[in-house]
Order: C-alpha cells, then structure tokens, then sequence
C-alpha cells in the first residue's frame, strides 16, 4: 500500500507545481485534498503495521509528567483555543514502561477526547501511585468500569484517568471502544485504530484499559499499569 500512495503523493505534488500559476481554485482545492488523503491514508497504514508488530519493549522506571506533556505538546497544534488541557500528575509518579509505547497510548487517548470535546470543553489527565490492597483516591475508577486486558496483580499499580467533557457515548457503543477499525466518528475524522493500538500497548504493559461514558455528560478512560519496586530497574531520563 504504501508503494502506490508514494506514487500518488509525488505525481499529486508535481502536479502542484506544474500548474502552480494557472490553476483555478478549485483545482487548487482538489489537490490539496488529494495529498491530505494520501498522508492519511499512509498514517493509517503506519497505524495498522503498529498495531500488528510484537516488537520487545524496553522497559525503563521513568517519570509520568514528561510522558504526559510530551504527548501534550505533540496534539497542541490539533487542539482548538477554547478546549482546556489540564495535566494533573503529580511529579513523584513513576512508571514501569518502554517510553516510546506508553507515549503513543497517551497521546492517542488524547486525541480521541479532543476529538470528542469539539471546539470547546476540557480535557484532564490524572495520575496516582498506589498500593493494591488501598482503594483508589476516586471510586469512579474501582468497580464502575469494567477492565480490558491482563490487570496484572502486582503489588503496587499506577492509575491513569484522560476525562474529557464531550457527548459520551452510548451504553451499547462502550464495548466495542477498543476493537480495530471500529469508529463513531463521521467519515474521514477518524480511522478507528488509536483506542485499538492504546489498548495493545497498555495489556503489552501487563496492564488494563476500561472506559466509562454517559451521553452528555463525556467520557473517562482508565489505565492501571503494574508496579514492582523490588523489580525496578535504575532511573533514566525519558526519551
């Protein structure tokens, strides 16, 4: 696929340059559509080759913020002025995660709930650090969601909240969330593969995904990643 879309993307842009002076502006327009398809269409196939790939992790303890501004920073220029992004992690939060991996489900979670918000609204993320057998600080992410994925039973887990303030989503929608390929959203807004891929990444983690939604009133994904303190290795910088 991505030996065509080549094609079509260099013959679109030679174009745009042969005609650069006399075309009209709907010409214009045309090929401009036809080159942002074309770089859709490859990042979707960039999307489905990293949702199919078993590449090993390489697992490092590394600080939760930088992750979550990182990814912030990548989906600021999508970000309409009016939607609010807030970061609530705490510095000392720390994960057990390749940073390349994690990075990606977050900023897909993030993108989704831009999506969903609209022009605008809020988007928050929030984090905590603790142990097992100690209920979670907000009970809406203990018993009201149910988990997808390994829920690994470590001692101690970290859990994330992405909360947006968009529609929701129906009740009979919720389950099939993370499965590849499947959107609610209008044709051409979406590929269906960023909760699939975030869902692989996060169970790749020995973790879970859940999400909790109620029309009109947004929705909440949650991640519950493990952590081992005996297990973990010496503190890096995130890459």
């Amino acid at each position: 696929l991505n030996n065509p879309l080549s094609n079509i993307s260099t013959s679109c842009q030679l174009l745009e340059e042969e005609v650069a002076g006399s075309a009209t502006e709907l010409e214009r327009d045309l090929l401009a559509q036809i080159d942002a398809e074309t770089l859709r269409a490859r990042d979707i196939v960039r999307g489905l080759l990293d949702f199919a790939r078993d590449r090993e992790l390489a697992i490092r303890s590394l600080a939760l913020r930088p992750l979550v501004e990182q990814a912030a920073r990548f989906v600021s220029g999508q970000k309409p002025a009016e939607v609010v992004l807030r970061i609530d992690v705490p510095d000392d939060v720390r994960v057990q995660a390749d940073a390349h991996r994690l990075r990606q489900a977050l900023l897909n979670l993030l993108k989704n709930a831009i999506e969903a918000v609209g022009e605008r609204g809020e988007v928050r993320v929030r984090a905590s650090h603790r142990r097992t057998d100690a209920a979670p600080a907000d009970r809406t992410s203990a018993g009201a969601v149910d988990y997808r994925g390994v829920c690994d039973s470590a001692p101690e887990v970290v859990d994330i909240e992405v909360r947006d303030t968009g529609p929701g989503s129906a009740s009979e929608v919720l389950p099939r969330e993370f499965d590849p390929l499947f959107s609610t959203k209008a044709v051409g807004k979406g590929s269906g593969l960023g909760l699939a891929i975030a869902h692989g990444i996060v169970e790749q983690h020995g973790g879970c995904i859940a999400v909790r939604s109620v029309p009109g009133h947004g929705s909440t994904f949650f991640i519950r990643l493990p952590y081992r303190p005996e297990a973990s290795p010496p503190a890096e910088g995130n890459r």
